[in-house]
C-alpha cells in the first residue's frame, strides 16, 4: 500500500493542507514600537479585561495592561463574583468602538494575546 502512488499523493496532499492551515492560523503580530499608538476596531468583548480587535484586516485578542478583573470562565470553577458586571462595563465602554492600543515592554502573554494599554 505504501508503494501505491495514489496513497503517496493523498498523503502529500493531506500534509500540505495541514501545513497551510497551520500557517494561516499563525498570523503575524503587527509591529508596534513602544509608545506608538495603533488604531483598532473592537469586534467583541471577551470579558472584563480582554477584547478582540481588528487591525489591518486581521483579528487579535488583546489583554489589557494594568487591569485585572474577575474571571467569567475559569473551569472547573464557577464564574467569579462581579465577573459578569466587569464584562458588561467593558462592553459598555469599548464594544464596536475604535480604540488606541499602546504597547509596553511585553508583546504577548502566555496565551498569545497582545498585551496593550487601551
Amino acid at each position: 500500500m505504501k508503494n501505491n502512488p495514489k496513497w503517496r499523493s493523498t498523503t502529500l496532499l493531506c500534509l500540505v493542507l495541514l501545513l497551510a492551515g497551520s500557517l494561516s492560523a499563525c498570523k503575524s503580530i503587527p509591529s508596534q514600537p513602544a509608545n506608538t499608538p495603533v488604531q483598532a476596531k473592537v469586534i467583541r468583548v471577551i470579558d472584563g479585561d480582554t477584547i478582540e480587535v481588528g487591525i489591518q484586516g486581521s483579528l487579535y485578542k488583546v489583554r489589557y495592561i494594568g487591569i485585572d478583573t474577575p474571571e467569567v470562565v475559569h473551569p472547573p470553577e464557577p464564574a467569579e463574583y462581579f465577573s459578569k458586571e466587569a464584562s458588561e462595563k467593558n462592553r459598555e465602554l469599548v464594544d464596536g468602538r475604535t480604540v488606541r492600543l499602546e504597547k509596553d515592554v511585553s508583546e504577548t502573554d502566555e496565551h498569545g494575546r497582545l498585551l496593550r494599554y487601551v
